[in-house]
């Protein structure tokens, strides 16, 4: 800066040389306050896994049921014998079955 640029194009080109870099500093700026937002990425990434379950439910929902809402005979048949399993699980259980003696039961 020991010299002054003596012609108008100089000046120009300086100028236009300070509205870049100002625009590259100001984005750099909003890229780091967007990093350091932790409270929206998290609230960002919630949103997007929120939407995903929502979604797969859906299809969830629309394999189990028929074309009127109504559960499908396989979707029946596949919750009866869960129930029945988990039934006979517990009353196995109960009837002293599938269980360890305590210490002080032996």
């Amino acid at each position: 800066m020991s010299e002054i640029p003596a012609e108008g194009s100089e000046v120009a080109e300086l100028q236009a040389e300070i509205e870049q870099t100002r625009e590259d500093l100001a984005r750099t700026v909003d890229q780091l306050a967007a990093k350091a937002d932790v409270k929206g990425r998290v609230g960002r990434r919630a949103a997007g896994v929120g939407h995903a379950v929502a979604r797969r439910a859906a299809n969830a929902r629309d394999r189990a049921t028929g074309p009127h809402g109504r559960p499908t005979t396989a979707s029946l048949v596949i919750i009866f014998g869960v129930s029945a399993a988990v039934a006979a699980r517990l009353v196995w259980r109960r009837s002293g079955h599938g269980r360890r003696a305590r210490p002080w039961e032996r």
